[in-house]
């Protein structure tokens, strides 16, 4: 049974050293884009938080928790970056489709969210696997209810984590 195509964003899961998510502030510049919960947030050069902008962001801050729509300005709310932060989110296409896909490192198919429910629609780009360059790192396929529901292959979901070297 092939894996449904959609696109989440990143979703914090859990600490994998235990303790609770937190969430923090940041200012966004009054002329931002629109940033969708499960975005990864970048700290710009400018000092402001934005929704990142490239595969493969240097200042990584962490996941928004909460939707601000375009030119909002204020603050955006987000759990923090750190080697713990586990996340799930879907792979954009069928180039993780053996064990050997995990454990390495991949890019961010970054793009805009979905106007209508307000969600990310960022995915892991698949076709980018490295062994310690990229931005994500997969650690293993995410469980589901039905194991027929999340394979290996075209859209699986995976549990992930940033990797070290792009953490602010």
């Amino acid at each position: 049974m092939a894996n449904t195509d959609f696109p989440m964003g990143f979703q914090t899961i859990y600490m994998q050293a235990g303790g609770e998510l937190q969430e923090v502030l940041h200012s966004i510049a009054d002329a931002n884009a629109a940033i969708y919960p499960g975005d990864v947030v970048e700290l710009h050069t400018d000092g402001y938080a934005r929704a990142c902008g490239t595969d493969q962001p240097t200042r990584v801050l962490g996941i928004a928790n909460e939707y601000k729509k375009a030119s909002a300005g204020g603050t955006i709310a987000y759990t923090p970056a750190c080697n713990n932060l586990i996340m799930r989110a879907q792979v954009n296409s069928a180039d993780v489709d053996a064990q050997d896909d995990l454990e390495l490192t991949y890019a961010i198919d970054y793009t805009t969210g979905d106007t209508t429910t307000l969600r990310s629609k960022m995915e892991i780009a698949g076709g980018t696997s490295h062994a310690t360059d990229y931005t994500i790192k997969i650690l293993r396929v995410a469980p589901s209810r039905n194991g027929i529901a999340n394979e290996l292959g075209d859209h699986v979901t995976v549990e992930c984590k940033f990797n070290e070297s792009i953490i602010f």
